[in-house]
């Protein structure tokens, strides 16, 4: 099997464009309610006349993580990037951590 017949398979079997349109979804939700998640300890790191709401989202990768030593099982990680809208840059990066049945196991909010 080549990896494209595995991505294949991944995407079909999560149903790949809905999960990254609920991933999308639920960054905005977490940008549109920034001041009472744990974005507002963030909320002074952002470049000058920019809020969270402000931000635009990009899907940018799923990580397929098999044979991990500290796992039993493998785990997917979709990440999508918020980006600067006057500049294009990345300023954060959201990943949601998923088991292998397609269970929510984290999420990960990382500044860039």
């Amino acid at each position: 099997m080549n990896l494209k017949e595995i991505e294949e398979k991944f995407n079909k079997h999560y149903n790949f464009e809905e999960l990254k349109q609920y991933i999308i979804n639920s960054t905005k939700e977490l940008i549109n309610n920034w001041e009472t998640n744990y974005l507002f300890e963030y909320k002074d790191e952002l470049p000058n006349n920019l809020t969270f709401k402000d931000l635009e989202i990009e899907y940018l990768c799923t990580h397929l993580i098999i044979n991990n030593k500290t796992r039993i099982s493998p785990f997917f990680r979709v990440c999508v990037q918020l980006n600067n809208p006057k500049t294009d840059i990345g300023l954060y990066q959201y990943e949601i951590e998923y088991g292998i049945n397609g269970e929510i196991y984290d999420d990960y909010f990382i500044e860039l």
